[in-house]
Parts: C-alpha cells; structure tokens; sequence
C-alpha cells in the first residue's frame, strides 16, 4: 500500500512525524544512505505501517534491538 493509498485515521501529531521521517527517508535516499527504525514501540511500528513508511523502512519489527536492525539490514545488503 502506497502513502497516497491509506483511507485510515493518522491522529495530526502522528501524521506530522511521518511526513517528516518520509522527507527524512527520501533525503538519505537520495544519498544513498538506509535508514531503518530500531527500538521501536509497537505503537509506532503501527503507525509507520499505517502511514505506509515500512515499505521504505523495511521491516520494521517492535522493541527489535538495533544490532539485530544492522545484521538484518547487511543480509538484505550483502553489507560487510
């Protein structure tokens, strides 16, 4: 499902935090840098799915640590 896509109930705050982690994404994007969530709550791994940000994100798993983010991340990549 696309941003442009989700018909659901994103509270202001909340909808404001993922435009900025979208511009976020797509600025490191541009660079060629990943961003990936770590530590996150699984309210927020919930509104980031909502928001349609874990297709850009990745797998975007609740209260995973940062170094099971990183080995993740270099399986997809192949990064050393």
């Amino acid at each position: 499902m696309s941003k442009q896509e989700f018909h659901g109930h994103i509270p202001h705050e909340n909808g404001m935090v993922s435009e900025i982690l979208d511009e976020l994404y797509n600025s490191l994007d541009s660079e060629g840098i990943d961003l990936r969530i770590a530590e996150a709550r699984e309210r927020v791994t919930s509104l980031l799915e909502a928001a349609g940000l874990d297709e850009d994100l990745g797998d975007i798993r609740a209260g995973e640590s940062i170094a099971s983010v990183i080995d993740h991340w270099r399986s997809e990549d192949n990064t050393d």
